[in-house]
């Protein structure tokens, strides 16, 4: 069950503090500072996450090869290398891809 819902998207969450940290992404605030290079984040799951490249920590691993990332997204998307899911398509031709990134630019 997901009862909390954004008011800005049709995004739903099952906790509210999860709302709270989704709902920072429509704003232009950026209250959080990293230390290391001054780049400001919206919700401290993306500082975090974007932290990681400053200590060379790359927690997510592939479990189909030794791939390592910083982000479990990225671990994901790269998973798909290993089969043939391609789970978006080009809207004017036939073109499938893996990742929407690669979609846009074809």
């Amino acid at each position: 069950e997901r009862p909390f819902a954004c008011l800005h998207c049709e995004k739903t969450s099952s906790s509210q503090p999860n709302l709270t940290t989704h709902q920072h992404s429509h704003s232009s605030e950026r209250p959080l500072i990293c230390l290391n290079c001054e780049k400001t984040f919206n919700s401290q799951p993306n500082m975090t996450m974007h932290q990681c490249n400053h200590s060379n920590k790359r927690p997510f691993t592939c479990p189909y090869c030794e791939k390592t990332s910083s982000s479990q997204p990225n671990v994901t998307m790269h998973q798909r290398s290993h089969s043939d899911e391609c789970p978006f398509s080009c809207p004017h031709c036939k073109k499938t891809s893996s990742s929407q990134t690669n979609l846009c630019s074809h």
